[in-house]
């Protein structure tokens, strides 16, 4: 049975994660098969500034980076930024 942690993330555990966010996009995240960490990773990564950037201590990988992708491709971002 596969770990919970590395279990693909829900459409549910995107939608939280992102607030609100187009089908198209929620969709294609869950075709990418990455979990709820690796969402709330690329989020993160995808609204960092400079100095929180500074403070991730390895560069992003794999899955991370096909969400980014995905979510700079639909322009999203932090609402409270």
């Amino acid at each position: 049975m596969a770990d919970p942690i590395d279990a693909p993330a829900t459409a549910a555990q995107i939608r939280a994660i992102l607030g609100h966010a187009e089908d198209e996009l929620v969709a294609e995240i869950l075709r990418v098969g990455a979990s709820e960490g690796e969402v709330l990773e690329a989020f993160a990564r995808t609204n960092a500034d400079d100095s929180v950037s500074g403070e991730l201590d390895r560069a992003a990988h794999g899955r991370v980076i096909e969400v980014m992708a995905a979510l700079e491709r639909a322009g999203v971002e932090d609402d409270e930024a």
